[in-house]
């Protein structure tokens, strides 16, 4: 991509970052008095800042958060619209943390890049960053788009949770022309497809012969924030071209992400994995720590062979297990179990186990024994498997598991349902299961799961790129950036326990996405830091 003569500012709006502390400074006074703020009040509290005291007042009331009086002296609060206030300051702290990304990306790409944001309903553009070019190819700030006709709006809707999206369907409905042919099923499977690819692209968004590529944000948390748009003539964006742009704003909106909280592990600490399966992988599974012999075990489902690798010496021995084997799993025992439909191999005798029901997922549980899910006639059972195949059914899910954590200490089995994008936990103690955690839709479904030594759930987010710190209540204690989009196991090991094994598999990944995350399909180890583990003192297995 061409560079621009200007160079991206590296440093925070200073203006912007003023106006919202000083609106937030003016609000706080407004909120003490029933009477309201004077303006002589409002300038006393700026130190006779006229400009300040204008740029304050004038804030608030275009906020909706407040008006003059009818003598037009003094400032009255408007309670109704405390959200309309809120939601105001949120997109400015948003935009001032986001104005250096967006120029980078104009300077970088060389066209015009801009934020829109959901706003009770309507899809609006605000920060803008015009392109040097002469052509009218962008918008203006304040522009309200069609969610369902333009790449920000459906980028915007396609990662909206249910309730969201359905009140939106319905007043495109509403406002649609009954001879228009708006075809609803079309919307949802073009959102899909966003999701899958993780942007969206319209030709005319908003003028004949435009081309506009869009990308979300998220909060720390998941929620959705705005979406990043960037936008010029068809003759310039199309080709090849529009995946380096999709990057690149896949890159920007990472940026941002990334700014939006302290707490969330550096990504540099992720860049730098070690590698342990073969490059072209395609799918990963079973990840496993030996404890005796200090070696990491995984499946690679491409070669149908099981790894073990030694981080010490630096080495890597396999073998083949007998076609169909879907994953390994290694109990206390030191004995490795490969598993496939209804038979379970140990691999060090050979010896076979039938089962009447297939095994698709297993970890080590309590004992000497192993905890898996097995489907029996279409239900998701949690047994726990003893000697000879025999096992003793524990509970029964609505929804179809998607993995497994036992944790020693607590007696805990933790099971992630993709369907619900939810982790439910099944006490051994008291037989009871409950609900752990629930995430947003943004924030993908979780895919595998490990125990840290203080006895923290750590969860890998499929279609979220990201590693969830968990404690035993259930609270977010930490985020990191994970460079793989379906994580299909997690394991620690190490010395130290500290060294975190993923594995991985490419599923329906575009070649676009594979370019820029090579390591999907891989298995890797990527070492933690200590302020996402928590301190060793704790350590309780």
């Amino acid at each position: 991509m061409k560079e621009m003569a200007a160079q991206p500012s590296k440093h925070i709006d200073a203006p912007t970052a003023t106006a919202v502390a000083d609106a937030f400074k003016l609000f706080s006074l407004l909120m003490q008095s029933r009477e309201g703020v004077s303006k002589e009040e409002a300038s006393e509290l700026f130190e006779h800042d006229e400009g300040r005291t204008k740029s304050a007042i004038a804030n608030l009331i275009t906020s909706a958060v407040a008006e003059l009086d009818p003598t037009n002296t003094r400032l009255r609060y408007r309670y109704a619209m405390l959200h309309n206030f809120k939601n105001a300051i949120r997109n400015q702290d948003f935009l001032r943390r986001c104005l250096p990304e967006i120029m980078e990306l104009r300077n970088e790409c060389g066209e015009s890049t801009y934020c829109t944001f959901d706003l009770e309903g309507e899809a609006v553009v605000l920060g803008v960053e015009l392109s040097s070019h002469l052509e009218h190819d962008s918008v203006a700030p304040g522009t309200v788009l069609k969610f369902e006709s333009s790449s920000a709006g459906r980028a915007l809707m396609a990662f909206m949770d249910r309730s969201r999206l359905a009140r939106q369907l319905k007043k495109i409905h509403a406002a649609e022309d009954q001879t228009s042919g708006f075809d609803q099923q079309a919307l949802l499977d073009e959102l899909a497809d966003i999701r899958s690819k993780g942007y969206a692209l319209e030709a005319g968004e908003v003028n004949t012969g435009n081309c506009s590529i869009s990308v979300p944000v998220f909060s720390p948390s998941g929620g959705q924030l705005a979406a990043l748009t960037v936008a010029g003539p068809n003759y310039r964006i199309q080709g090849e071209r529009i995946a380096e742009l999709a990057r690149a704003l896949m890159g920007a909106a990472h940026k941002v992400q990334i700014g939006l909280n302290t707490s969330l592990v550096p990504p540099a600490q992720l860049d730098q994995p070690i590698l342990y399966g073969a490059p072209t992988c395609l799918s990963s599974q079973s990840p496993q720590w030996d404890e005796n012999t200090q070696e990491f075990i995984w499946f690679d489902a491409t070669e149908n062979a099981v790894y073990r690798a030694s981080p010490k010496e630096n080495k890597r021995t396999c073998f083949r297990p007998a076609e169909g084997v879907v994953g390994v799993v290694l109990g206390h025992d030191g004995r490795l179990y490969s598993m496939g439909g209804n038979v379970v191999i140990d691999t060090s005798n050979g010896k076979q186990v039938q089962l009447d029901s297939a095994c698709r997922c297993a970890f080590p549980g309590p004992e000497n024994d192993l905890l898996g899910v097995i489907d029996q006639s279409g239900l998701d059972k949690l047994v726990l498997f003893g000697e000879h195949g025999h096992y003793t059914e524990l509970v029964s899910f609505q929804h179809r598991a998607s993995c497994l954590a036992y944790c020693r200490h607590s007696r805990s089995v933790y099971v992630g349902f993709e369907a619900s994008r939810s982790i439910f936990c099944y006490s051994l103690n008291s037989k009871r299961l409950q609900q752990f955690k629930t995430f947003t839709s943004a924030s993908g479904y979780p895919q595998s799961m490990a125990i840290d030594r203080q006895g923290n759930l750590i969860v890998a987010m499929a279609r979220g790129w990201s590693l969830v710190k968990l404690s035993v209540n259930g609270d977010e204690l930490a985020r990191a950036n994970l460079p793989v989009c379906y994580p299909t196991g997690l394991v620690l090991g190490g010395r130290d326990g500290t060294d975190l094994m993923v594995t991985s598999e490419v599923r329906d990944l575009p070649q676009a996405v594979l370019d820029q995350a090579p390591l999907n399909g891989c298995a890797f180890v990527v070492p933690l830091p200590q302020n996402f583990l928590g301190p060793r003192n704790q350590m309780i297995s």
